[in-house]
């Protein structure tokens, strides 16, 4: 069973747990993790991922220390306090380095890029947002401080001799903030008809009109 997120929120039920649900499954259902597989997670905030990675050895990496405290308990997890630009590790470190929604809080993202392929002996799993369409219309996230482009992220791994075995991009139509500052309740009826909705519309040319979009990579080292 997948764990999902437990919140009544738009933003936590419509754009959080679809990505949430995309990275667990392409963890869980590509068969890339095996048992005892040393997996250590960028910017694991609580440690949502821990639950979906139950077989691996896991391992929560965060700068907040505030975060660390209030993560997922379980006896295969341990946490660190380290700043992605400088993991605290020696090279090939890991079997799976895994890095969600993260490197756009981040003013140097391409240290971090290569710090993620340095500390991975095998494969990584990376996904970040393109919000672009969304501030045209005034709508900058305050703590989203650098744009990410998928090509130069593409770019910059293949150099570090990875190749992307899997990648995909999920549209996000509704102005989630919004909806929750109107405090209309993200109830399952509607979760359900905006979730249609936004299957529909991905899969036309009407994409394009999409608020904001969330790229998911998975790269392996080529050997």
């Amino acid at each position: 069973m997948i764990p999902s997120y437990k919140a009544e929120s738009w933003q936590t039920q419509y754009y959080h747990l679809r990505r949430f649900n995309e990275v667990t499954k392409l963890l869980t259902f590509l068969g890339k993790i095996s048992k005892g597989d040393h997996i250590i997670d960028i910017g694991c905030g609580r440690g949502i991922y821990q639950k979906a990675l139950r077989k691996s050895i896991y391992l929560g990496c965060d700068l907040n220390g505030q975060n660390l405290k209030r993560a997922v308990k379980a006896p295969n997890a341990e946490y660190v306090c380290a700043d992605a630009n400088h993991l605290p590790f020696i090279d090939n470190s890991f079997d799976i380095v895994l890095c969600s929604e993260v490197l756009e809080h981040l003013d140097s993202p391409l240290k971090t890029v290569k710090e993620l392929a340095r500390a991975s002996k095998k494969v990584i799993v990376l996904t970040f947002p393109d919000e672009r369409v969304m501030e045209r219309f005034g709508k900058k996230n305050p703590v989203h401080i650098s744009k990410i482009q998928d090509q130069w992220v593409k770019n910059a791994l293949k150099n570090y001799g990875y190749e992307i075995i899997f990648y995909n991009i999920l549209y996000f139509f509704l102005p989630c903030v919004t909806l929750d500052k109107l405090k209309i309740p993200a109830t399952r009826t509607l979760l359900g008809l905006a979730n249609t909705l936004n299957h529909h519309l991905s899969l036309s040319f009407l994409n394009k009109l999409a608020l904001s979009k969330t790229y998911v990579l998975m790269l392996i080292k080529q050997i």
